[in-house]
């Protein structure tokens, strides 16, 4: 199994919408994606509440079967379109994956 976490922060405007549209615009588009692509076993969205340099504003948590699972969810049409808005709104994207061979959930 392979655990995939994304933290975005978003620019102060862009897309004609603030930061917080941004985000939920985008909360909203990837909530969907569980329901249009196969091979995803967990999906968790959070906001993030706090403030300041180091806090990031949505987290993503998910898991999938393999890393081949993986990456046919990142070439997927619908991922790809949620990848195009979130070009044109984050500020910055941190990315973890890794394996979870051994793992207690």
């Amino acid at each position: 199994m392979i655990r995939h976490i994304v933290f975005w922060k978003f620019k102060a405007t862009a897309d004609g919408c603030s930061a917080l549209e941004n985000r939920q615009r985008v909360a909203d588009a990837l909530a969907a994606l569980p329901d249009r692509i196969p091979g995803i076993q967990f999906w968790e969205l959070g906001f993030c509440p706090g403030a300041g340099e180091e806090q990031v504003e949505l987290c993503l948590n998910s898991r999938f079967a393999s890393q081949q699972a993986l990456d046919d969810y990142s070439m997927h049409p619908a991922h790809r379109a949620v990848v195009d808005l979130l070009s044109r709104v984050r500020s910055e994207k941190r990315v973890a994956d890794y394996s979870l061979a051994g793992a207690h959930e």
